[in-house]
């Protein structure tokens, strides 16, 4: 009841259609397998770049998935190298990069 409730309530603000307890419980149900199915879909997905990673493949093998389970549409692309912003000399970075700083318990404004 408070699933409807609070579903009902949504839709009224939003002015859509209202539906009965039982229309709820219908398109509720078909959430839960359509998580259980993405998860799987998407932690399969993981698994295959993760033997990747162990078997110390070249970066060219990796790949980025896109799926899209209404379509249903598997779509797969090369990831394309982080762009790296220059610091100074031959210092740079990139969003992939992380600094350790080492020291100690510090603030940021003693930094």
């Amino acid at each position: 009841d408070f699933i409807s409730a609070s579903s009902n309530l949504r839709a009224r603000i939003y002015k859509l259609k209202e539906v009965t307890r039982i229309e709820t419980k219908r398109i509720a149900g078909r959430i839960t397998p359509a998580i259980a199915t993405t998860t799987a879909a998407v932690s399969g997905l993981i698994m295959v770049e993760l033997v990747k990673i162990a078997k110390k493949c070249k970066v060219e093998a990796f790949k980025n998935g896109f799926i899209n389970l209404a379509l249903p549409l598997f779509a797969f692309s090369e990831p394309g190298a982080a762009p790296k912003k220059k610091i100074m000399g031959d210092l740079s970075y990139s969003i992939w990069d992380r600094w350790d700083v080492k020291l100690g318990n510090i603030t940021v404004k003693e930094l």
